[in-house]
């Protein structure tokens, strides 16, 4: 690489040894950047949860030449960490918890770490030049917070939004007033942005709605993609067993649950006892207690296989030697925005997806792709007919599969082109 490299202070919360898809599509920035002469200095937390560490990722980021600042956190209310990580609080728990949150902090409890985060940029910009600050939300405190300093510190900021802010179904509004505050507090961050990034389409969409002052042309979709690098030592292993791998990837959260599919195999298990037998259902990640317990209770122990969390180089072997791989996004609020980074690796296997989703960003992104079967996501019936179809050509050995140009344009590797390009347009000579 060349000695007259770029450099960028990039803020991101989520960085390895974090697991969540946040801290994985900011690692993949900071890789190609490089390759293409920009460094980045990363400021982030330290605290990481002995459950979401990957060493992969960190021993990934240990081969980079990057600068990672780490700050620790100084937690805004205890009470909201005492959790065992390991043994995670029902969905129900985790529901209030986030209210009270959102009660309390706005736009989020992360509100301490952003107001170090910040003090950690002032002083950087104090001893180094940067070309660009790029910040990566959620959280979106940490977005309020450096936007205050854009006037003295006068170096451009380009922000990368993962997931909606105003409107996210993460967020409850307890009151009008925290909805009006979220608007007004986002509205003045946006207005310091030179540059808006998203993930997909939709989120463009709503943020321009939102926020007219924005134009088409400021606001870029960068999609979440995966890195070819991360599959061309994978090869999947033989299995002895012929039966056909129906799997998914990905803790089950506030958008997702399995409770409709378990529901749908069940009746396929009581009806059609002979092609449930043909079939292993395999989760990979935190499954949550409520599913665990539904498989209890439907009695589906010999069909169901739980890996657990993995690391995220198992996750992909795992998806890999599966045969077919499905994705569910529930009914909730603005889900049309919702497009989980794992899509974009269930896309690099190139293997037939079966996806329970309405309409929306990743509903189109499904319908683009040639190996896709989709049904309603909470319609056990559909979902049932669904398993059946695809059984019926595994058993037949006419499982569809995508193309290598159907999948190419999600490459990391050609996505960077267009970060580069905007962080390129924002170096000022001084």
């Amino acid at each position: 690489m060349s000695e007259n490299f770029f450099k960028v202070l990039l803020v991101s919360y989520y960085f390895p040894p974090s697991r969540v898809s946040g801290s994985v599509r900011t690692l993949k920035f900071v890789k190609y950047l490089l390759r293409n002469n920009w460094k980045s200095t990363v400021i982030t937390t330290d605290s990481v949860d002995a459950n979401d560490s990957d060493e992969s990722l960190q021993k990934e980021l240990n081969g980079l030449e990057v600068e990672v600042i780490r700050i620790k956190e100084k937690r805004t209310l205890n009470f909201f960490h005492r959790f065992d990580p390991i043994r995670r609080p029902r969905k129900i728990v985790n529901k209030l918890l986030n209210y009270l949150s959102n009660f309390l902090f706005i736009p989020d409890g992360k509100i301490k770490w952003s107001k170090q985060a910040r003090a950690e940029v002032v002083s950087l910009l104090q001893k180094a030049h940067y070309d660009v600050i790029f910040v990566s939300c959620p959280p979106f405190s940490v977005f309020s917070e450096l936007t205050k300093i854009k006037s003295s510190v006068r170096v451009p900021i380009v922000v990368d939004y993962r997931d909606l802010w105003f409107g996210s179904h993460l967020i409850n509004y307890p009151t009008p007033f925290h909805r009006i505050k979220h608007k007004k507090l986002e509205y003045k961050a946006l207005k310091t942005a030179e540059k808006v990034v998203v993930s997909n389409r939709k989120i463009k969409e709503k943020l321009i709605r939102f926020f007219p002052f924005l134009t088409f042309e400021s606001v870029t979709i960068i999609d979440h993609g995966f890195d070819p690098e991360d599959f061309t030592s994978i090869k999947s292993h033989p299995r002895a067993i012929n039966k056909m791998v129906l799997l998914h990837y990905g803790d089950f959260n506030s958008y997702t649950s399995a409770k409709y599919f378990l529901k749908a195999f069940h009746q396929i298990k009581t009806e059609r006892p002979e092609i449930a037998a043909s079939i292993e259902l395999h989760f990979v990640g935190d499954i949550s207690k409520e599913n665990k317990r539904l498989i209890r209770i439907l009695d589906l122990h010999e069909f169901v296989f739980l890996h657990g969390i993995v690391s995220y180089k198992e996750s992909i072997l795992k998806l890999v030697g599966a045969d077919v791989l499905w994705l569910q996004i529930d009914e909730v609020k603005n889900n049309d925005a919702i497009v989980p980074a794992k899509l974009f690796y269930y896309f690099a296997t190139r293997k037939p997806i079966i996806g329970f989703l309405s309409d929306g960003a990743a509903r189109i992104l499904m319908e683009n792709y040639e190996a896709s079967i989709l049904s309603e996501p909470e319609n056990i019936s559909e979902i049932k007919s669904t398993i059946l179809k695809v059984f019926e050509l595994y058993k037949n050995n006419s499982l569809p599969s995508a193309s290598e140009q159907n999948i190419e344009k999600f490459r990391k590797d050609l996505l960077i082109e267009t970060l580069l390009k905007i962080l390129q347009s924002q170096i000022r000579i001084i």
